[in-house]
């Protein structure tokens, strides 16, 4: 991972799905064994799916101002 890191940083190929991809892995959206990420979607995709329009109230944080 720290491989990756490290040339995430230098610069990734614009090809379809590399960029995104390879940002998943780095922020733990997806596993870094490739033989789970297809199991790992589809509980994303269910979970999200089932949140019917719901919308998260976030009048409580301040953002940093005081």
């Amino acid at each position: 991972m720290k491989e990756l890191r490290s040339l995430a940083l230098q610069s990734l190929p614009d090809s379809p799905g590399i960029r995104s991809t390879v940002w998943k892995l780095l922020l733990g959206y997806l596993p870094p064994e490739r033989s789970l990420w297809s199991t790992e979607l589809k509980q994303k995709r269910s979970h999200n799916g089932n949140k019917g329009g719901e919308v998260d109230d976030n009048s409580n944080i301040s953002w940093g101002k005081s």
